[in-house]
């Protein structure tokens, strides 16, 4: 779908510069597009403004070739106006997205408002929140599909709705400020399928994630650093004793909570990669076999020769559970996509409720998560039931890679065959006309 963006007149254009989470307002707004599939561009801007200046703002990824148009206007853009409209009409498409240069819409309401307008093809659509009576200028101020014919002739649209909880995004505006707007992003840079924990944690991890946004640090090297910190975690298990074990279960703890940094941090920056998000899987799996080991060494220590049989077990599980879920991952996300496994994993699960075991295994899902076993696993230290807490994460990892074979073959066999090679990303090939 077309994208229209209308920049201010010249002395406004500065503040489309500011960073936000070390990306600048015009920047965030475009790539925001081009990650919902956006790629083409019509570009309406003052004759000071260089072509150059517009296309430095196309610096993201993505995986198609991206078309921008640039337009002069001698007076800024008025989208209430139909005679402004029109001076556009052989530049149009029938409909296009209309994207106000200074609102950040938060990309889940963003894939909202194209899905709804993929479904109703000949309708605009809008968020709600706006009247229904009248020409409502108020349509202008947030991202909305809208339909060519209407806006030449002042038609009054008749709209579809595209719902979201909240607001959809903010603007860069006055009252609002630089800080405001970056608190309100990094409080949106979870993700749909987060739960009561991972939402707690994320909450912690806000202030650091707002800092490393205005750094040069990677989500790569976050995922890395949270590694280092299990590393301590489970040297501080192997030694045994109950000040060791909880000083191990904060320091697991502690990793968790970077767990969480790493994927804010790459949707807050736009630097989401298959690669990282790869990365961060078998990170976080080398944490489980560093932490359970530690555990099993600390056990064997304090108790004796059971313990390593026990350890032996939870490793061969661990091991064989990333192995196959990783099987899992290709088979159930698109390839160069595997961010979207989850999702589609729960909603696979989801469809095929009818069978108890599918049943079972999408309520008690929750508790794989590294993000609420770093809670658990620092209430079983601080209560001194580490040897239960070995007992029951061995059971869960044999019982993991089990349950994912299975569920394998009964949901994702028939795309066994499918390529699973993986997409690193590449600069955005940008074509600006004039």
């Amino acid at each position: 779908m077309q994208v229209v963006i209308a920049l201010p007149a010249p002395d406004g254009i500065d503040r489309l510069n500011t960073r936000i989470c070390g990306v600048p307002v015009l920047g965030r707004v475009i790539t925001t597009a081009l990650r919902n599939g956006a790629a083409r561009f019509l570009i309406l801007k003052p004759a000071s403004v260089p072509d150059e200046w517009v296309a430095r703002h196309f610096g993201s990824r993505t995986d198609a070739p991206v078309r921008i148009r640039t337009l002069e206007v001698e007076s800024p853009f008025d989208p209430g106006k139909p005679d402004d409209w029109q001076a556009l009409a052989p530049h149009l498409d029938e409909r296009f997205l209309w994207m106000p240069c200074d609102y950040l819409v938060h990309r889940a309401a963003l894939a909202e408002l194209l899905a709804v307008a993929a479904d109703c093809p000949d309708s605009a659509v809008r968020f709600s929140g706006v009247s229904d009576e009248g020409r409502d200028r108020r349509i202008f101020e947030r991202p909305t599909v809208l339909v060519k014919s209407d806006q030449l002739t002042g038609r009054v649209s008749e709209f579809q709705i595209a719902t979201t909880q909240g607001q959809p995004g903010l603007v860069m505006r006055a009252p609002a400020t630089p800080r405001d707007v970056e608190r309100e992003l990094v409080r949106h840079s979870g993700k749909v399928t987060d739960g009561i924990y991972s939402r707690f944690n994320r909450m912690l991890s806000r202030p650091a994630v707002r800092w490393l946004s205005h750094t040069k640090v990677t989500p790569n090297a976050v995922s890395l650093t949270g590694l280092a910190v299990a590393v301590l975690a489970g040297f501080c298990f192997a030694r045994g004793g109950w000040a060791f074990n909880v000083a191990g279960a904060l320091l697991f703890f502690l990793s968790g909570i970077v767990d969480e940094m790493d994927g804010m941090l790459a949707r807050l920056t736009f630097r989401e990669s298959a690669f990282g998000c790869w990365l961060e899987t078998m990170v976080d799996y080398a944490t489980y076999l560093l932490v359970f080991a530690g555990m099993a060494a600390g056990g064997y220590r304090r108790e004796g020769s059971e313990y390593l049989v026990l350890g032996a077990l939870l490793l061969f599980g661990s091991v064989l559970s990333f192995i196959v879920i990783s099987r899992q991952r290709m088979l159930a996300a698109p390839a160069g996509r595997p961010n979207e496994y989850a999702q589609r994993y729960l909603a696979a699960l989801e469809h095929d409720a009818a069978n108890p075991v599918s049943r079972a295994v999408r309520q008690l899902h929750f508790l794989t998560k590294k993000g609420v076993l770093i809670h658990y696993i620092l209430l079983f230290a601080v209560l001194g039931l580490l040897p239960l807490c070995i007992v029951l994460a061995t059971f869960g990892a044999n019982a993991a890679w089990i349950a994912t074979l299975y569920f394998n073959r009964r949901l994702f066999f028939a795309k066994g065959s499918r390529s699973t090679a993986l997409s690193s990303g590449h600069a955005v090939p940008t074509q600006v006309e004039k």
